[in-house]
């Protein structure tokens, strides 16, 4: 790992000043409504947050005192948390949820909780749309406290451990924390080079982001569709099912994907890959061959690569994942035992260098972790009277560390986050049908909107530890890192997603055709939500819940630990969270991983690897930067044109 330059490498640089403050709040003033219409007619609005780093950048050097890389990281970190968090978004949905059709036609409407929606009819109808009532004070302040405050004391906890664990003790690469960071260092070193090369993958990903993105977004507004590149991938599952049946074959068109071949670690890649083509077209080749009655009996040639993905997901691979993800968290807690008792003694015994660094000793991570974790299970107890214990247990004390290990080692190896894993639903399923608790019943549907400590808006432990990483490789303090994040950011994308979702609300009932992406999103969450709660989604195959049905969760569970046990016998290089990553993830998205790969491995043939490992991270940094100015640009333009309605002509 490149060693940053540091005054010292436990306490880093300062660099949260004001030109920081006034580029987070300036992004969560002008860039937040942005993110909160792109929420309602696009989906996402990702990559924004760079034109706001870049305006910086260009007003600083004109007035003589450029940014430094410290800065620029630590704006990069919090911009994403200031500009994007759309809060009071959930508050809409909700009330959506609990009067849309939907959910009447599922029959639970009347067993949704005043704590998640007011019960008055008004409300819940949408003719009254402001937060500014005495109803909404429960719910608000049920989730400020948990989904806000809570939630970012456990999690923050959480990622000081994994940071220990998996930065400083296990020292594994970040892939994508290291490219964050090395944008930073391009943009505020400004090394010529490196600046070209980065200009190179801006220009590369611009005009690609472009024509795949940019000119369909505005041309929908404008009331006309077209598309050259496929979004989000290429699906040629017609063409294999003859001799394929339900395999996921395709190719992602993002350039992401396709350049993270670049940064990812080989092995990782190549058993990302065996993960994903075990799973997604060996597996579904032969359980519709064999046992496509039993575990894949909604498959019908002629089905999309997504459709295929959403069925082949519930009725057979969500129970594999999990087991898998299972055996991830007790091999690691098996076999970094020396690591987790060492990142705990350094923890215990922080010299005044680290302290001052803005590490927290081990009484402070221990003490903020389980008096989070107990308070909000005191509040779930509170909200849910006669639901057993021991599944709320589980799921507020002993899943976050869990998943955090898990999650914070899959991005620590490749990157990504293994996806998908529907332990809530497994468990309340159990729970519900063992303690005989009805469908139709105020505790039976209430729970599933209990808020729980893990998937929030926030940070969660492993991307604090990713920001604890990108800080120190820049050599920046991670105690700015935290304050700036919890103190500005966190606080201003509360006000500013309540007064611009509150002023978008006000306009007209959500979703609707002024909408087009909520108006077609939201009613399928829903109908996702009435299948769990009403037990109509229950395909888990665990004997746990159906001692008929096959023990997928267990196999799986048992099939991974033999796995890593005979690789570790035969010394075979391998990776059982890159495996259990690649499980999750769908064949398009780790084919162009490893396209990428096997392109970056041609460029070293030729031009030599110290050359292409040098300059490979600024070109993946203007890849990043390309995508998020074209993102800003057609946003801009179509958030104009959809404007336009309102108008007095």
């Amino acid at each position: 790992m490149r060693k940053p330059d540091l005054i010292d490498e436990k306490e880093g640089i300062s660099a949260l000043n004001f030109r920081v403050i006034l580029a987070i709040i300036f992004a969560s003033v002008v860039m937040m409504p942005v993110a909160v219409w792109m929420n309602l007619i696009g989906g996402v609005a990702a990559g924004i947050g760079f034109t706001t780093i870049l305006l910086f950048s260009y007003i600083a050097r004109s007035y003589g005192q450029p940014l430094t890389k410290q800065e620029i990281q630590l704006m990069n970190g919090a911009i994403s948390i200031a500009a994007y968090t759309v809060f009071f978004m959930t508050f809409v949905q909700n009330t959506y949820l609990a009067n849309s059709p939907e959910a009447r036609a599922f029959g639970i409407t009347e067993y949704i909780p005043a704590w998640l929606v007011p019960n008055n009819p008004y409300i819940r109808q949408q003719f009254i749309r402001t937060f500014l009532t005495p109803e909404w004070f429960l719910p608000i302040s049920l989730a400020l406290l948990t989904n806000v405050v809570l939630y970012n004391i456990i999690h923050l906890s959480l990622g000081y451990l994994v940071y220990q664990l998996y930065v400083v003790e296990e020292k594994l690469p970040f892939p994508f924390a290291r490219a964050e960071a090395e944008m930073a260092v391009t943009i505020g070193e400004r090394e010529p080079a490196k600046v070209r090369v980065m200009l190179l993958g801006f220009l590369v990903s611009f005009f690609y982001s472009l024509i795949a993105y940019g000119l369909p977004l505005i041309g929908s507004s404008l009331g006309f569709s077209w598309s050259i590149i496929p979004i989000p991938f290429v699906d040629l599952t017609y063409r294999t099912e003859v001799l394929l049946p339900g395999a996921l074959i395709g190719f992602a068109t993002d350039m992401f994907s396709l350049f993270s071949g670049f940064i990812i670690p080989f092995i990782s890649i190549i058993w990302m890959l065996i993960g994903s083509t075990t799973v997604w077209i060996a597996g579904n080749v032969i359980a519709i061959k064999y046992f496509r009655e039993t575990l894949f009996p909604k498959w019908r040639p002629g089905l999309s690569l997504s459709l295929s993905w959403q069925l082949s997901f519930l009725h057979i691979w969500a129970s594999a994942i999990i087991g898998a993800s299972l055996a991830v968290a007790l091999i690691q807690i098996v076999s970094l035992r020396r690591s987790i008792v060492n990142a705990l003694k350094s923890l215990s015994k922080l010299d005044k260098l680290a302290r001052k660094g803005g590490i927290m000793p081990l009484w402070a991570i221990l003490t903020m972790y389980f008096g989070g974790t107990i308070v909000w299970l005191m509040i779930l107890l509170w909200l849910l009277p006669g639901f057993p214990i021991a599944p709320l247990i589980f799921l507020v004390i002993v899943w976050p560390f869990f998943i955090t290990l898990i999650n914070a080692r899959a991005i620590g190896e490749v990157g990504y986050s293994i996806s998908g894993i529907p332990l809530k639903e497994m468990l309340y399923t159990i729970s519900l049908q063992s303690y005989g608790v009805p469908v139709y019943s105020d505790l039976g549907v209430g729970v599933w909107f209990a808020p729980l400590p893990v998937g929030g808006l926030y940070p969660s432990g492993e991307t604090w530890a990713f920001q604890f990483y990108a800080a120190r490789y820049v050599g920046l303090r991670i105690g700015d890192v935290v304050k700036t994040i919890l103190l500005i950011s966190v606080p201003f994308s509360f006000l500013m997603s309540f007064i611009y979702v509150s002023t978008i609300w006000s306009f007209g009932p959500i979703p609707s055709h002024v909408y087009p992406y909520a108006q077609i999103t939201w009613p399928l969450n829903v109908i996702t939500s009435c299948l769990w709660i009403t037990r109509s989604g229950s395909v888990f195959r665990s004997i746990l819940i159906d001692s008929s049905a096959p023990p997928i969760v267990e196999g799986a569970f048992i099939a991974c630990i033999i796995l890593h046990l005979i690789t570790k016998i035969l010394r075979i290089p391998f990776s059982l969270v890159s495996f259990v990553t690649g499980m999750s993830m769908i064949p398009p998205y780790t084919m162009a991983i490893t396209t990428g790969w096997i392109i970056y491995s041609m460029l070293c043939r030729k031009y030599g690897k110290k050359l292409i490992d040098q300059y490979k991270w600024a070109f993946y940094t203007g890849i990043f930067i390309g995508y998020g100015v074209i993102n800003a640009i057609s946003i801009s333009v179509t958030i104009v044109i959809k404007s336009i309605w309102i108008a007095p002509y």
